[in-house]
């Protein structure tokens, strides 16, 4: 495989930063006196797969920092807790339930960030064109109501439209 030709040159720095900064590939392969296919090959086949690695790691690392401080909040709930009733001698019964009701909150947030719980409802209905219509009629209708849209699909299978509605939660 060749090496880019864009990468070996010794302005790549500057080719690079032209086109960062939004300059036509046709401006910038005449200043640098490279060809332009050069330049869009660069951009292409280098530079894109280096930006698109820096951005999943700038990700990673902000889901890491979100659990991380989830982490720093949880130990200050359990310290507040242990305070007001870990040796089993209750100091303050309003802050400890107030720990621990702040400490589950920690617990299903953290499991919908990592997946381990999943709160949505699907709902899958099949058959004719037409209730298809009806379908998404009724539930765009019922979008602002996700209980209502619930017991529509459980009131369909109760109807014996077992085929035609099926409700996954």
């Amino acid at each position: 495989m060749m090496t880019c030709s864009i990468c070996k040159h010794a302005d790549r720095a500057s080719i690079e930063a032209s086109l960062a900064n939004g300059l036509s590939l046709r401006h910038i392969a005449s200043q640098y006196l490279v060809g332009y296919k050069a330049v869009e090959r660069h951009k292409a086949n280098c530079m894109k797969p280096a930006i698109a690695e820096v951005v999943a790691q700038k990700q990673e690392q902000a889901a890491f920092d979100t659990l991380t401080e989830m982490a720093w909040m949880r130990q200050q709930a359990k310290a507040i807790f242990k305070h007001n009733w870990g040796d089993g001698t209750l100091k303050d019964s309003r802050t400890a339930l107030q720990s621990l009701g702040e400490l589950r909150k920690q617990t299903e947030l953290y499991s919908e960030l990592t997946g381990e719980l999943d709160r949505s409802t699907h709902i899958e209905l099949r058959t004719s064109p037409e209730w298809v219509n009806v379908r998404e009629l009724l539930f765009n209708a019922l979008r602002p109501f996700p209980e209502a849209r619930v017991a529509v699909a459980k009131a369909l299978l109760a109807q014996g439209m077992g085929e035609q509605a099926k409700a996954v939660s």
